[in-house]
């Protein structure tokens, strides 16, 4: 059903969006003194096409993402979505 709905042309040019909601984290990696943590978020997604009450695909996806520390202060250096 996911991979039909994602085949069909819509009309994209009203509204399209996906909301995204996280729902678990695993740390992956952690080097505090290397200043580096890689964690893995499970999230539930929402795609919407045509307008925002459209609901044309609901589904989990996971985002591996990592933080370098710099100046004292965790930061975001990398995100990959992992494939749903």
């Amino acid at each position: 059903y996911i991979a039909s709905r994602r085949g069909q042309k819509t009309d994209s040019s009203v509204y399209y969006g996906i909301s995204t909601k996280a729902v678990a984290q695993t740390i992956n990696e952690y080097d505090d003194r290397g200043g580096r943590i890689t964690i893995l978020v499970k999230t539930r997604r929402r795609e919407a096409a045509g307008s925002i009450n459209d609901t044309a695909n609901i589904f989990n996806q996971e985002i591996l993402v990592e933080f370098i520390k710099e100046n004292n202060a965790w930061k975001i250096d990398n995100a990959i979505w992992r494939p749903a």
